[in-house]
């Protein structure tokens, strides 16, 4: 059976996953994630850093013996925030090139949000009601208003955890005037948001990706929820008292008492501060009753994409 590959270059992580043809379904038969946090040290300053670029070229050299081990038909890879953001971004993509052949597109965030919602629609089953769709990245947050047969409204924001932690620097733990600094700055960021969210009367939320991934893992460790693990499970209920139990800890805490909270990998110690910073906000802002998390986000909807001739 023909195999395709599809890399995601994020801010924070670089993803690989592969897997069979079928239009019927996301045949996912492989995944791997290699923390890279390719924003470290130059996303406030719109570069990539020498260290982070080192790593973001290991990480691909791994990506790379994968590839070849699974002789795959076709390779797809896209670039996100940091990349399209910083001034060597596509120098970064042209040694990808050089060294490893595999092509990168840079995507923008208005791509990056469509792809998401594919890889949502993927994972839950929408109904009419539209929800609004979160992905809280390393460089930018997308948000997107959708039902289950097509997007309202979509918009990717500058307002990633990797680029907060790098403009407002707070202090470790993160003081209460800081974080009402950070909710003044999203008042003006995320009017917009406030507005449509209300136009279509949202009450549910589903977040994807990293941040959403370690609160899940975090109220499964800390027994707050029993949600089963399995593999063939693409998406979990979040429980909201749960989760405002693990953020006051989240909020409260030194970054060198996080790294030991179970569920949450080291490298996001200090970014999972950022990311339940906006999902506080939005949680204060707009009357959201459910919160999902879906396994599936950008790479799986660009999979989707792909298998129905509806991505170049």
């Amino acid at each position: 059976m023909n195999k395709i590959g599809i890399i995601d270059l994020g801010t924070n992580t670089f993803n690989l996953i592969v897997a069979n043809k079928s239009v019927n379904k996301l045949d996912i038969i492989f995944k791997k994630k290699i923390p890279v946090k390719l924003g470290e040290g130059g996303i406030s300053k719109g570069v990539i850093s020498k260290k982070a670029y080192a790593r973001g070229l290991d990480a691909l050299s791994k990506f790379k013996k994968e590839i070849t081990n699974f002789k795959l038909d076709r390779v797809v890879g896209v670039g996100t925030s940091a990349i399209r953001s910083a001034a060597n971004g596509q120098e970064f993509l042209n040694e990808i090139f050089k060294k490893f052949h595999l092509e990168i597109d840079i995507i923008s965030g208005d791509k990056e949000a469509e792809l998401i919602y594919f890889g949502v629609k993927n994972a839950i089953h929408l109904k009419k009601q539209p929800i609004l769709i979160v992905d809280i990245g390393g460089g930018s947050t997308e948000f997107i208003i959708g039902n289950d047969t097509e997007i309202f409204w979509k918009k990717s924001y500058q307002i990633g955890c990797a680029r907060l932690l790098e403009k407002f620097n707070p202090s470790d733990p993160i003081s209460i005037n800081e974080i009402m600094n950070i909710e003044k700055f999203f008042k003006t960021e995320l009017d917009n948001l406030i507005v449509q969210t209300q136009n279509f009367e949202i009450t549910d939320l589903i977040g994807c990706s990293g941040s959403f991934e370690s609160l899940h893992k975090m109220l499964n460790y800390n027994n707050i929820e029993k949600n089963n693990l399995n593999k063939g499970i693409s998406f979990f209920e979040l429980d909201i008292s749960g989760y405002n139990q693990i953020q006051k800890m989240i909020i409260e805490s030194k970054s060198i008492d996080r790294k030991k909270i179970k569920g949450l990998i080291p490298m996001r110690s200090e970014m999972i501060v950022m990311s339940v910073i906006i999902i506080n906000f939005i949680l204060k802002n707009i009357g959201i009753h459910n919160i999902k998390y879906s396994k599936f986000s950008l790479k799986e909807g660009l999979l989707d994409r792909i298998l129905n001739n509806n991505y170049k």
